[in-house]
């Protein structure tokens, strides 16, 4: 692929977090804030298992539409911190919105590697508050980084502010590159403009 196909992202500033998410703008993964971090999804888990068990061994379905109500919300507290979760596969993710300002319009977590290493050989993880940014190939515009939808579910794509429609863009964090995921798009705007002025 040509060069002036590709897009370069970058580390932004990082805007200012809220007050409840400066506790979680970095944060490293070692000892007691491991354990708390696999346990927080875990141990509720376990404990809803335990709460079915019993019901279904001692035949107490009166606590049948609890049980319900308690699986409904933590579905919802999931939802809130499941990006925190996605890392373990992806390494990084959209931030939840409140973590956000109502300025800042999107932010990642990113789980990195550290100098430190852990008990078992392996450099200890952190997790911090980042936000990647880049300029459009196609138009030089203002590019975020954003949660795919339709055909790009599951992925992060870098999309353009001028053009969200037509100008998206895949997004490795490892690279920082992508390029463009529309087959059809022009590509000539830019060159026509960096011609015009050299």
């Amino acid at each position: 692929m040509e060069q002036g196909c590709v897009i370069n992202y970058r580390l932004a500033q990082l805007p200012e977090p809220n007050f409840i998410a400066k506790h979680f703008q970095k944060m490293t993964l070692e000892k007691k804030k491991l354990w708390l971090y696999f346990a927080i999804p875990a141990v509720p888990s376990l404990a809803m298992l335990v709460w079915f068990e019993c019901i279904f061994l001692t035949k107490t379905f009166t606590h049948l539409g609890l049980f319900i109500v308690a699986i409904l919300l933590l579905l919802c507290v999931w939802s809130v911190i499941s990006p925190f979760y996605s890392l373990l596969d992806r390494r990084i993710s959209i931030a939840p919105m409140w973590m956000l300002r109502l300025r800042t319009t999107s932010a990642q977590i990113e789980m990195r590697k550290t100098s430190k290493i852990g008990p078992l050989g392996r450099p200890v993880k952190e997790l911090a508050f980042v936000l990647y940014e880049g300029d459009c190939p196609i138009c030089g515009g203002a590019v975020d980084v954003i949660k795919g939808k339709k055909q790009h579910k599951d992925r992060l794509i870098g999309q353009c502010m001028n053009n969200g429609v037509e100008h998206i863009f895949s997004f490795d964090q490892v690279t920082k590159k992508g390029v463009p995921l529309r087959k059809d798009i022009y590509m000539g705007a830019i060159r026509v403009q960096h011609e015009r002025t050299s």
